[in-house]
């Protein structure tokens, strides 16, 4: 009984280990910046709603040089002077950009990037999607890669300063202690 217990206990473990010890392939680009970049709140009806897709560079492409012009297309979505999408390099956020492509300045290695739809509000109004590129020091004498004609500038995202945050707590505090004053002081009004 025991001897046979080990046997299956054995034959469990060279069946279970191996997958284990498997790698697991890295999720796809459009998943990983679907995970990195959460789908903001559309409206729960909206039948066509804003779709983003990078047209260049495409997944896989190797650029040679520093310069990555990344050109986007959209769907049931404008970019304007408020309508706007994201960026994201390596999971870390470029900034925001008001015409359909950009260029940017990439160290050679593999990189990931995603892009995101976002309203005048900076909220995310898209599924993410993503490519991953490879980008290799320029060869001597290689051409210089055409830019589209177009070109958006990458804006910082604005931030939030230390100012504002402390006027916004301060604000909150002062307006707590006026409504229960008026609420003591409504409280202890006689009935007439």
């Amino acid at each position: 009984m025991i001897l046979r217990t080990f046997v299956i206990v054995g034959l469990l473990a060279l069946l279970v280990f191996p997958a284990i010890a498997q790698t697991t392939p890295a999720p796809d680009p459009v998943q990983a910046c679907q995970q990195l970049i959460p789908e903001g709140a559309p409206g729960l009806l909206e039948l066509d709603p804003p779709m983003v897709n990078i047209v260049a560079p495409t997944s896989g492409e190797v650029i040679q040089g520093d310069q990555v012009a990344v050109t986007v297309e959209t769907e049931n979505f404008v970019l304007s002077s408020e309508n706007h999408w994201h960026v994201w390099v390596d999971g870390q956020l470029q900034g925001m950009i008001y015409q359909p492509a950009a260029v940017l300045n990439l160290e050679p290695g593999t990189h990931q990037i995603c892009v995101a739809l976002s309203n005048a509000a900076h909220g995310t109004v898209s599924k993410a999607t993503g490519i991953e590129i490879v980008v290799e020091p320029a060869a001597p004498g290689a051409p210089t890669p055409t830019v589209p004609a177009v070109v958006g500038e990458i804006i910082n995202e604005p931030l939030v300063d230390m100012g504002q945050i402390v006027l916004l707590v301060v604000g909150g505090v002062l307006a707590g202690i006026g409504g229960w004053w008026v609420g003591q002081r409504l409280g202890k009004r006689q009935p007439s």
